[in-house]
């Protein structure tokens, strides 16, 4: 095990990587005999197992140890999908609860750069708990509820990301509230 920073293991970005994957997410496996090498989108997530997709063909069910064996250690994440999204970030009706994404919001703003998921955009996301990052993540949650309102579809999503900012707001805004970018 390595160093330990709030509870999560700095050592291994790769497993973070990993911990981090969401529906969607497009991963490349350098593969072996029992599974071809190629891009890979994460269909299902569950406790022990990820289920794979290569294109049209069936999915493969693997354990969380034997992806970690299989994935690429430059891995980086399709581009289009940002750090919350990759991370597993989901709001709405089929979005995940009140406190899993907080919990989730918590740990991103607390991990280590290396041990985000390595999509394009992820160096603007700064070293953890600083003003930077805080503001990341706001500027994040602000588009997607600007982007949304008025549509009646979203109106669920619009209210769980109003709801996040506060939260985070309340968690974090006082001590950084300090705009890195102005």
């Amino acid at each position: 095990m390595g160093d330990e920073e709030d509870g999560i293991d700095v050592a291994d970005p790769l497993a973070d990587l990993i911990a981090s994957l969401g529906r969607g997410s497009v991963v490349h496996i350098r593969g072996d005999f029992v599974v071809p090498a190629g891009d890979y989108r994460v269909v299902a997530l569950c406790g022990d197992y990820v289920k794979l997709q290569k294109g049209a063909a069936s999915p493969v069910k693997l354990t969380r140890d034997q992806l970690l064996k299989l994935v690429d250690s430059g891995q980086r994440f399709s581009a289009g999908e940002g750090v919350l999204g990759s991370a597993g970030y989901r709001v709405g009706q089929d979005g995940l609860p009140r406190d899993k994404r907080r919990e989730l919001l918590a740990a991103l703003f607390s991990r280590p750069l290396r041990a985000l998921p390595q999509v394009e955009n992820v160096s603007e996301w700064g070293e953890p708990r600083t003003p930077k990052r805080y503001w990341k993540m706001v500027r994040c949650l602000q588009a997607f509820t600007e982007n949304a309102r008025g549509r009646k579809t979203m109106r669920r999503a619009v209210n769980d990301w109003e709801a996040d900012l506060e939260w985070l707001d309340g968690v974090h805004g006082k001590a950084y509230r300090v705009n890195p970018f102005e």
